[in-house]
């Protein structure tokens, strides 16, 4: 299944973005036959352990299930332009919160959280943008938009 998605993501930016619907209906075809083979290979329901409740599933078995349900889902990437294969970059935006969170055990008002986030979320820019943040935060101090940022009109204030 891994080597099947990554063969797929490497075919979307070729066709544009998003397969054409003879290419989407050809690869859910193939993943449907890849879960198949899955779900025959692996029991999905390991022994019970004692004598009260239903049999767990096995982590193999909870996969191909989540696979099996999910699957629009999964390959989601195949038909949107604007759809990551992974949420990573999601995720690693993410992580800088809660590990303030768990350093300090939490922010201390609502005031210092939106600035935290403030900070983090000019940061994250400055990366995408392959901007110095340096740069961004004197001209944001400095009452000017960073270089990399396009305002939709000039009556923006950035003081606020």
């Amino acid at each position: 299944m891994r080597e099947f998605l990554f063969k797929l993501n490497d075919s979307v930016p070729e066709a544009g973005g998003a397969l054409d619907e003879a290419g989407q209906n050809k690869a859910l075809t193939d993943y449907r036959r890849i879960i198949l083979l899955a779900e025959a290979e692996s029991p999905c329901t390991s022994v019970k352990n004692g004598t009260r409740g239903r049999a767990g599933k096995t982590p193999a078995g909870n996969l191909i299930e989540i696979l099996r349900d999910f699957g629009p889902e999964v390959l989601r990437f195949m038909t949107g332009e604007d759809v990551p294969f992974a949420n990573n970059m999601a995720e690693r935006n993410l992580r800088m919160a809660k590990v303030q969170q768990k350093v300090s055990g939490c922010f201390r008002s609502k005031e210092g959280a939106e600035i935290f986030c403030l900070i983090r979320s000019c940061l994250i820019s400055c990366n995408k943008s392959n901007a110095n943040p340096m740069d961004a935060f004197q001209s944001v101090f400095g009452g000017n938009l960073p270089s990399f940022a396009e305002a939709e009109d000039n009556d923006v204030d950035i003081a606020a």
